[in-house]
């Protein structure tokens, strides 16, 4: 039986694991700029201090956003979630999102006339946030925000949840499968 060299196993294996992660990296799109009325095959990430504008585009994963990127999402549909840890401003409006919208220790955040399968998780924000027409399968969570927060005509499937926000959260006209809880009970 003949060997192979070493240097030949060695530069062979190496090859193959950068097709594999060059496959894997594949699978992420980044945005800075505008997509319009395109389908991103995996999940889409918008880099630190970009914009990223979506109008009518279909995201086959997850959409993420890193610190200090900025999102305005319109008529997108998403298979997963949209995440960010520390964004600039989130806008998702008249859009599908298969799972939730995760938004902690950034700016601001809208989520207008959207359907979602899960939840909607608004956390240490400190702009605006406006909530309003949106109908969720699960829950509507509100906590330890800085800014002024508009809470309006949801369908929640489960709780609608405020806590520890000041100001207070405004609004009404929300409809809840589960419990209006903390701030959030008389909205």
């Amino acid at each position: 039986m003949r060997r192979l060299p070493l240097l030949t196993v060695l530069l062979g294996a190496s090859v193959l694991a950068g097709l594999i992660a060059g496959t894997a990296e594949a699978q992420v799109q980044v945005c800075r700029g505008t997509l319009t009325g395109t389908t991103v095959a995996g999940n889409l990430r918008v880099p630190p201090g970009a914009t990223c504008k979506l109008t009518r585009v279909r995201v086959r994963g997850d959409i993420v956003v890193s610190p200090r990127g900025t999102l305005l999402a319109t008529g997108v549909r998403v298979d997963r979630d949209i995440v960010s840890t520390g964004a600039r401003r989130i806008v998702v409006s008249g859009s599908w999102i298969g799972d939730d919208v995760d938004a902690r220790t950034g700016g601001s955040a809208s989520v207008l006339r959207t359907t979602l399968g899960g939840d909607i998780e608004l956390e240490l924000l400190t702009g605006p946030i406006v909530v309003s027409r949106n109908q969720l399968g699960a829950d509507i969570e509100i906590r330890g925000n800085r800014g002024r927060t508009e809470i309006r005509r949801n369908a929640v499937g489960e709780d609608l949840v405020c806590v520890r926000n000041n100001p207070a959260p405004i609004g009404g006209g929300n409809v809840v499968g589960g419990a209006k809880q903390g701030q959030c009970s008389g909205l």
